[in-house]
């Protein structure tokens, strides 16, 4: 029993991992300050647990053979999961979209500004150059002083424009991750732009359901009701119980019509069916596959 434990607990913590993943998600750095939720972050994590339980409950109602409730629980569940994956989505790509258009502002505030300061450091060029033309030998006439202080000015707004680049910075990736994964897809002959945008669309749906799908197949493996018994390689674990007595003190019947009784009794006992070889040791006089077919039979 001590794997079927160690396997339950690390079921348990992946569904909670999943859970929160899902959480983070939807609610965003407010989940930590539970001061500042409100009604719609109640209402989030309300919504994620109660499509847990209900795919959990649909299966145990079904395997109760309550099929009416099954499907209540189906439909939330259905409901449920629509709602977590537009909410999730919708938030992710508001946050996506907002990093999108404040990486392409400051590109093209960088761009004009470039533009800007290439034009610029023409005109400080020509300023220069006419001043010094107007020039009478060593003398600077008025035309020259123009040209000079012209040039000055060009000076002061070309310093300007180079702050202002430096303070934006690098030019800014937009959306980096679908950009190079869409190179890839394009090495095999796809189409760069449009992979890039089914890459940006699918995205946020393929965390939702991940982090969703995730949480409802670990709790669910975690909490299931089947009692499963840990087998060893070399024997089959067995119950606190009388011992189950040997076929070989049955009348002998190479048909096998015992086997199914035992199989039945040894289920009991130990928590399990028999194996077939189990079967053939117990019932030597019978063929092995009599054995199996009553087996399946049982």
């Amino acid at each position: 029993m001590q794997h079927i434990s160690h396997g339950r607990i690390l079921a348990m913590v992946a569904g909670m991992a999943f859970t929160a993943g899902s959480l983070v998600i939807l609610m965003g750095d407010v989940i930590t300050n539970p001061r500042a939720w409100e009604q719609y972050h109640v209402l989030t994590i309300l919504t994620v647990f109660g499509v847990i339980c209900a795919g959990h409950l649909m299966a145990t109602a079904g395997s109760a053979r309550h099929f009416l409730a099954a499907l209540g629980f189906g439909v939330l569940f259905v409901a449920g999961t629509s709602l977590v994956v537009y909410n999730s989505v919708g938030r992710q790509a508001e946050v996506t979209d907002a990093k999108a258009l404040s990486a392409e502002a400051t590109n093209a505030a960088i761009a004009a500004k470039s533009t800007d300061l290439v034009k610029a450091r023409a005109r400080f060029e020509d300023a220069n150059l006419y001043a010094d033309k107007e020039m009478t030998g060593e003398r600077c006439g008025p035309r020259c002083k123009d040209w000079k202080l012209r040039a000055t000015e060009v000076g002061s707004h070309i310093a300007a424009l180079e702050a202002e680049i430096a303070a934006l910075g690098p030019a800014k990736p937009v959306n980096p991750k679908a950009s190079r994964m869409a190179q890839i897809v394009a090495l095999f002959g796809a189409d760069e732009l449009k992979a890039k945008a089914a890459l940006t669309l699918l995205e946020p749906f393929l965390w939702t359901l991940f982090f969703e799908l995730g949480a409802i197949v670990s709790l669910g493996f975690a909490f299931r009701s089947d009692a499963l018994v840990a087998r060893n390689d070399n024997r089959p674990a067995v119950v606190d119980a009388e011992p189950l007595p040997p076929a070989r003190m049955i009348e002998p019947d190479v048909k096998g019509g015992n086997i199914i009784d035992w199989s039945k009794s040894f289920e009991r006992l130990h928590g399990r069916k028999p194996r077939l070889d189990e079967t053939k040791a117990a019932f030597p006089q019978v063929s092995r596959s009599t054995c199996y077919r009553r087996l399946k039979a049982a």
